[in-house]
């Protein structure tokens, strides 16, 4: 509880480093909720740790199977890493849990919800869902 009151103090004060060092603590110490770590995969993008915050997701995938949330957040990392066959894989699999939680690409990575393809592939999942 300490280190999560800890990054969540860090966050409103700017101290984003700090932040990750207590979002991390929590992670070491157990607390494996999904806010953790979406809070901390925000923070280590927002300091452009691409990186890193792809491999937190992936951390959490493993600990939250079947969470739309982290697979859409994944596409957005992947295409931002250039890797758009993986990025396609996510988003497909994220359709699949979840179709109508995708407009949180459009809020987190609005460059990737516009892209051609993406939006291609939104609308024929949609189309062959109906």
């Amino acid at each position: 509880m300490y280190w999560r009151r800890y990054s969540e103090i860090n966050l409103k004060l700017s101290f984003f480093e700090e932040a990750v060092v207590g979002f991390k603590s929590c992670l070491r110490l157990g607390d494996t909720s999904i806010e953790i770590y979406m809070g901390l995969t925000d923070v280590l993008s927002f300091l452009g740790e691409f990186n890193d915050a792809m491999k937190v997701l992936l951390s959490a995938q493993k600990t939250h199977k079947n969470f739309s949330e982290v697979e859409y957040r994944l596409v957005g990392l992947f295409f931002i890493l250039n890797k758009e066959k993986y990025a396609f894989t996510h988003l497909i699999s994220a359709m699949k849990i979840d179709y109508d939680y995708h407009i949180i690409l459009n809020e987190l990575y609005p460059i990737v919800f516009d892209n051609i393809e993406v939006q291609k592939l939104l609308k024929n999942y949609k189309k062959a869902t109906e």
